[in-house]
């Protein structure tokens, strides 16, 4: 070892060698790789989040959710607004839902914020979260930007629950890993301020609002951002992945190819979209009458199709196996569209 380690610079690298690859991997991705990491730094000084009593609680279950594949959405959606009505009623809580997005989770990140107040007010917030920007940050960014709004309307008589699916996030809130978050949650001067943890896409109103409020901005313009040495290594090891590892979509027929990608995007001939983007229908409803009729709500929920689902998926799937799962799982959500007669 001493030997190699002497002898390490002399002659010609091999190309399998660490060097070479990493040379590679620099030149192919160049415009991918953010330019500036915010360099490690250590402080001695309290935080000063500390001279205050710690004011947030985290709650990272909701009862009777102890998988979220076993239960479908429906019964996601009803465990979880009974948890909220129950232990934070609208008249008498701030409910805040937040949620991030970026782009293959790597890059050009979006936050969304809705707010619903006591008596009825909404408001909503969307922005870009830089450049290079993972999910995580996305997510992180989101709350931030709520906590600062909140902060401007809350008093010590108000009760502030904020819900988000970003469970990662708020496992790591006790942990220093986050303090711009910690300082921005304890600046809030209210009676209560929870975390709370909801899972995601089950048609929880204001969870999917601030998801189609962050995946919008993630579409702004974006910073060019520095990164820390965490979201470099999420970074570099998401370019590491093959395209079989990123998405199996590329592995199917090219129609069926166009079918899943319409899926994921929403840009389809379901009436959501037929109405809200194109305005060439009168209604964004199901014929159901349940719900409006987009990807979410055929793959997931609507009653027309219900014992079709059951045949092609016995077992509740989640919906992201059958928009981004294998390429077998992805076949499944295809052909069952074919027995629904829909043409998306």
């Amino acid at each position: 070892m001493k030997e190699r380690l002497q002898t390490l610079s002399s002659g010609r690298l091999k190309r399998s060698s660490f060097a070479v690859e990493a040379r590679a991997l620099n030149r192919k991705h160049q415009e991918t790789l953010p330019n500036q990491v915010i360099p490690i730094s250590f402080s001695l000084d309290a935080p000063p989040w500390e001279d205050r009593e710690e004011t947030v609680t985290v709650q990272t279950t909701i009862p009777h959710i102890n998988n979220k594949g076993e239960h479908s959405d429906q019964v996601l959606k009803a465990l979880t607004l009974a948890t909220l009505e129950e232990r934070y009623p609208d008249d008498a809580w701030i409910r805040v839902y937040t949620d991030g997005s970026a782009t293959n989770a790597v890059k050009s990140g979006g936050a969304g914020v809705h707010i619903q107040y006591p008596g009825g007010e909404r408001t909503e917030e969307t922005l870009p979260t830089g450049l290079y920007c993972t999910n995580y940050k996305a997510e992180v960014d989101a709350i931030i930007q709520a906590a600062h709004t909140i902060a401007t309307r809350a008093d010590h008589n108000t009760n502030v629950v904020f819900l988000t699916d970003a469970l990662s996030v708020l496992q790591a809130y006790n942990s220093d890993s986050q303090p711009s978050l910690k300082k921005a949650l304890n600046n809030i001067k209210s009676l209560r301020t929870v975390l709370q943890w909801i899972p995601s896409h089950c048609g929880i109103e204001g969870n999917e609002k601030a998801d189609d409020l962050a995946k919008s901005g993630a579409e702004k313009e974006q910073e060019d951002n520095a990164v820390s040495l965490a979201e470099l290594n999420t970074i570099t090891k998401a370019l590491f992945r093959t395209p079989a590892q990123k998405d199996s979509l590329h592995l199917l027929p090219r129609p069926e190819q166009v079918t899943i990608f319409r899926l994921r995007t929403g840009h389809n001939r379901l009436n959501k979209h037929l109405h809200s983007k194109l305005k060439v229908v009168l209604s964004p409803m199901c014929p159901c009458g349940e719900a409006e009729q987009d990807t979410h709500h055929i793959l997931q929920d609507c009653g027309n199709f219900q014992l079709l689902r059951r045949k092609m998926w016995p077992e509740p799937t989640p919906i992201q196996d059958k928009l981004y799962g294998t390429a077998a799982s992805l076949q499944m959500t295809t052909t069952f569209l074919n027995w629904t007669g829909l043409h998306v």
